[in-house]
């Protein structure tokens, strides 16, 4: 990334939608949680313990993962 003489957040206004991504959480059918809510509690209780695959690096997936971080 590179310093832009404009801050993005705050400097734009969105005009129009432009697609809906639907995302999924998928997890092994052993794994430890039965819900959401289950999940993220363990992740909270453990930094540094979940893993995951998107398609990569400023994917929409990964940016999605990076918010819910």
């Amino acid at each position: 990334m590179r310093k832009v003489p404009y801050d993005s957040a705050t400097d734009f206004t969105a005009v129009m939608q432009y697609a809906i991504y639907l995302y999924g959480l998928v997890v092994r059918s052993d794994a430890p949680w039965n819900s959401f809510k289950e999940f993220i509690d363990y992740a909270k209780a453990n930094p540094g313990k979940i893993r995951y695959s998107t398609a990569g690096p400023g994917t929409p997936q990964h940016l999605v993962m990076e918010r819910l971080a």
